[in-house]
């Protein structure tokens, strides 16, 4: 007697792979099994390297597939319009004992991978922010008595760290928080050029929200002042 074996899959948070990472786990499962695909949302490639040269630095989906036994690994993000993107990582393993070692031997390779960004960019700390944000807003104006500058201080310090936040939130929400890269890690870009564009949007949605506040407030004084 011998307990059954079953299909299993599972789904990763947010991931930071490099060509290394993804080299390393094709290589396993060409280890194990046979007629080992890559592909994205449009093409299959003969390799990684292909997928490289054709994709450049901006990979958005890599799908690995073989069969005996049958794999099938998602890595990245999927697209769901124009300009939006959600994150899509997730692992499956046909019913085999081979599948069966497969799957953990995989599954622990890759979680080593998620990103820490993911705890700190999320709804529970989004909404414990804006709470705060309210409470303190709402203790500063009718508990404290602060001086102009001090209240004009207070205020762009915590415009600039709330709508900073809320930027950075909206930013990864709309194109998903994870990375892949094809690129060589001798070759790859500095932390800085491979964030700068990031950082503009980020940076000018959080200048946009700021100056919007401003002249909410302005209105408020102007209209209600009176």
């Amino acid at each position: 007697m011998k307990p059954k074996t079953e299909s299993r899959s599972h789904y990763f948070k947010p991931l930071d792979l490099n060509l290394e990472d993804i080299e390393e786990i094709v290589a396993i499962i060409s280890e194990t099994c046979r007629d080992v695909q890559v592909s994205d949302d449009k093409n299959v490639y003969d390799s990684l390297e292909e997928m490289g040269n054709r994709l450049g630095k901006r990979v958005h989906l890599i799908h690995i597939e073989a069969v005996d036994p049958y794999i099938s690994i998602t890595l990245g993000t999927k697209r769901l319009m124009r300009w939006v993107r959600t994150d899509n990582n997730s692992l499956y393993v046909a019913n085999s004992e081979k599948g069966h070692a497969l799957f953990f031997r995989v599954r622990d390779i890759i979680a080593q991978h998620q990103r820490l960004l993911v705890r700190f960019f999320n709804y529970p700390v989004f909404m414990f922010l804006l709470t705060v944000d309210i409470c303190f807003t709402w203790f500063r104006r009718t508990q404290l008595r602060l001086s102009p500058i001090t209240i004009t201080t207070i205020s762009w310090v915590d415009d600039i760290v709330v709508y900073g936040y809320v930027s950075i939130f909206f930013y990864f929400y709309l194109r998903g928080k994870s990375r892949l890269s094809l690129i060589p890690y001798d070759k790859r870009e500095s932390f800085w050029e491979r964030n700068l564009d990031s950082f503009s949007k980020i940076l000018f949605g959080a200048v946009i929200g700021i100056l919007g506040t401003l002249v909410t407030e302005w209105l408020k004084r102007a209209v209600f002042t009176k």
